[in-house]
């Protein structure tokens, strides 16, 4: 902009040029800054979202503890699910069911 502005002041472009360009240009700075912002906001989201994550885990087992049992029934069958899903494709698939 500031070197457009010294050749509007030489004389090497015209008033009409210099402020169609700089009107674009300025749309634009607008637009970019807000996307800056719309991936900073995304950015603390994340975070956030990784910090309970991280809670949760730490917290898992003594969470696991207080649950009756139907609960931890359910759980635990939850989880051989996705532990069928993973070997399913290797080995054959193996179904576990909680006792408790």
């Amino acid at each position: 902009m500031h070197a457009m502005y010294l050749d509007k002041l030489d004389g090497r472009i015209d008033n009409a040029f210099y402020d169609r360009m700089l009107a674009q240009w300025r749309t634009e700075q607008t637009r970019l800054l807000r996307e800056i912002e719309r991936h900073g906001s995304a950015e603390e989201s994340y975070m956030e979202d990784g910090i309970r994550l991280l809670e949760l885990a730490r917290n898992a087992s003594r969470l696991f503890v207080k649950q009756p049992a139907h609960e931890k029934k359910r759980l635990l069958n939850a989880e051989s699910g996705a532990v069928e899903l993973r070997m399913g494709s290797r080995r054959g698939s193996r179904r576990l069911q909680a006792t408790i």
